[in-house]
């Protein structure tokens, strides 16, 4: 019998991100009807839970699934960690995916985190040290292995690929009971935090010198607050397309799939991912995307993407309003629509476990 311990409180409390990495993943677990798998969530910590009871896909579990719940802030658990660990709290598990990297203490099982974003500069050394004291290191593209190993010294024993599942929006619209048509005039999507490495300033730029005041499009940032909330509010201001540009700061979890599917591009800067999940969202819906020219990227989206490099140039900087021209006119075309699909219809949440599961036994049998 396999027992897999999971952090599974961010499943509970973030729709986005590694909560719907936690959720997705353990969705694809429990719906595996393996018979030699137990399965033990791990909710330790005081946060408010925001995501709906019915949307974990727990109800139909095929696998024993236990949960311990434990109510309290972190610092309060935290001596009880150290002295208990969590494997022991869930009355013991063979291997334990942690989503916080080193934490929480385990006792005895082996340890499992997956790398879905790198540091860079002062943060590299920390996070190479970090690294080394987990037992099994997963990455989502065959350029961010290769990074852990030559970068951060993971050894080929300890890493692992699988693949990103991007079905879920997918599955979710198709119980809606009218799915969203494309918006018009036309909708640019950019998701995600207002963050300076997400280049936010440098969209509404070229989204401002392509649509000025003629409203033949809307930009919608859909994302939190980060850095760089100053830096766009202060170029709204002399933006002549503000009247068309829309911030949602809380998007929910069906809000976003609707903004995906009802998007005409989807605009996704970042090189420090290492996963496309994101763009292969878009794709799955047959919504065009535009990206940062990285490896990571064009691994998993092909020839079915634009790319832009960044940080960006003047002269693609300049060349930045006929991207976006260029993407919005690939919504219109069927059969580019229907690659899109076909590309994000290969990255499933059920593969994603089914790989998850037996790098976990691998690792228990080691």
């Amino acid at each position: 019998m396999l027992r897999v311990g999971l952090d599974y409180l961010v499943a509970t409390t973030h729709f986005p991100g590694i909560g719907r990495y936690a959720r997705e993943l353990v969705r694809g677990l429990v719906s595996s009807a393996d018979p030699d798998l137990q399965l033990r969530l791990f909710e330790a910590g005081a946060v408010r839970r925001r995501v709906p009871k019915g949307a974990l896909g727990l109800a139909s579990a095929a696998v024993p699934v236990r949960r311990l719940r434990l109510p309290l802030p972190r610092r309060i658990l935290a001596p009880l960690l150290v002295r208990v660990g969590a494997d022991r709290l869930l009355g013991g598990v063979d291997v334990y995916h942690r989503m916080a990297l080193g934490v929480p203490k385990l006792a005895r099982a082996r340890s499992v985190y997956a790398v879905a974003e790198l540091p860079v500069g002062d943060g590299e050394r920390p996070f190479a040290k970090a690294l080394g004291r987990e037992d099994l290191v997963l990455t989502f593209s065959q350029h961010a292995l290769d990074d852990l190993r030559a970068r951060f010294g993971v050894s080929v024993e300890r890493s692992a690929l699988v693949p990103v599942g991007a079905d879920h929006w997918v599955r979710d619209l198709a119980g809606s009971t009218s799915p969203p048509e494309r918006d018009d005039p036309p909708m640019v999507l950019v998701l995600g935090a207002l963050r300076r490495e997400r280049h936010h300033e440098e969209i509404l730029n070229g989204f401002d010198r392509w649509v000025g005041s003629s409203g033949r499009a809307t930009l919608v940032f859909a994302g939190g607050r980060g850095d760089a909330v100053e830096l766009v509010q202060r170029r709204l201001n002399f933006a002549a397309s503000r009247a068309h540009i829309t911030w949602v700061e809380h998007p929910g979890e069906a809000e976003l799939a609707s903004l995906v599917a009802r998007a005409s591009l989807l605009v996704h800067l970042s090189e420090t991912e290492c996963t496309a999940v994101t763009p292969l969202e878009a794709l799955s819906v047959g919504t065009p995307v535009l990206v940062s020219d990285t490896p990571v990227f064009r691994e998993a989206l092909l020839d079915l993407a634009q790319y832009v490099p960044t940080p960006m140039s003047l002269r693609h900087r300049k060349a930045l309003p006929e991207q976006l021209a260029a993407g919005v006119e690939s919504a219109r075309d069927a059969v580019a629509e229907a690659s899109r699909r076909a590309r994000g219809a290969a990255f499933t949440w059920c593969e994603s476990a089914r790989v998850h599961g037996a790098h976990y036994r691998r690792l228990a049998e080691a």
